[in-house]
């Protein structure tokens, strides 16, 4: 797969990222594209920020571009 914005070291680099936006002491919990369940969650999350906003948003959009590219990668596993 070519590199991605989503790429971790895409994410690390960009100070908007939610990875560095975090404040310090905030939990976060880190989906990886090949976590089988990883896509469907995001896109979970996607269709709960529409309904509490009332439409979609650029931040579902962009997870939503996240959820595909996460079913593209491969190998997925179960993790455990």
């Amino acid at each position: 797969m070519s590199e991605s914005k989503y790429d971790v070291y895409a994410q690390l680099a960009n100070p908007n990222s939610c990875i560095n936006k975090a404040k310090a002491g905030e939990p976060i919990f880190v989906l990886q594209g090949g976590d089988e369940f990883a896509a469907d969650l995001v896109e979970q999350w996607a269709d709960k920020l529409d309904a509490a906003k009332g439409e979609p948003t650029p931040k579902s959009e962009d997870a939503r571009a996240v959820a595909a590219e996460m079913r593209a990668y491969t190998p997925r596993k179960i993790p455990g």
